[in-house]
């Protein structure tokens, strides 16, 4: 199996070659990201080139990093099969919000659960994009409160389907494991 790199040095891999190495995941990416070289900018920094990747041409549910991720985790199995979700981060998540547009997309349930954090416009913005017929939300005071009410989702014969927070896996990683 031979991978495609791109880059004079081979120094980052396409996601062609990504899924080459791990496997084709749900398709929700759509393109690959385009590379623009921008040379002023380079120049205005003293670097010799520098080249930006272009995330929000990408057409997909949310575009970059998080749709990305989502793509291969939620290609597992577990995942697919599940008719609901359960997803746990801040009230101002982006990843809770891209989350919901997937689970939109794909006719799943979203139980989410949410812990306080500090009230900002992006919190605000966030939190409203929540709000949709296929998601339940529960609120925890604090992450302690949170971890003792969902104890039981982890373990024994309650246990239901997990989104690791940041839809990354234990290692950090976004993708099957």
């Amino acid at each position: 199996m031979t991978s495609k790199w791109v880059g004079s040095e081979g120094s980052y891999l396409t996601l062609e070659a990504f899924d080459q190495l791990i496997g084709d995941g749900l398709d929700l990416n759509g393109s690959p990201s385009e590379l623009m070289s921008v040379p002023q900018v380079a120049k205005d920094y003293g670097l010799g080139s520098l080249t930006v990747k272009r995330d929000d041409l990408i057409n997909s549910l949310c575009g970059g990093t998080k749709v990305r991720k989502l793509n291969y985790l939620l290609a597992d199995g577990r995942f697919k099969k599940a008719a609901t979700w359960h997803a746990v981060g801040s009230i101002g998540s982006g990843n809770l919000v891209t989350l919901t547009r997937f689970a939109e997309h794909l006719g799943k349930r979203l139980e989410i659960h949410c812990f306080g954090v500090p009230i900002t416009e992006g919190t605000t913005e966030n939190l409203s994009q929540l709000v949709m017929d296929h998601v339940n939300i529960r609120y925890y005071p604090n992450r302690i409160d949170l971890c003792f009410g969902l104890a039981s989702y982890f373990v024994g014969q309650m246990s239901q389907v997990i989104l690791p927070t940041g839809s990354t896996n234990g290692d950090g990683k976004g993708m099957r494991g």
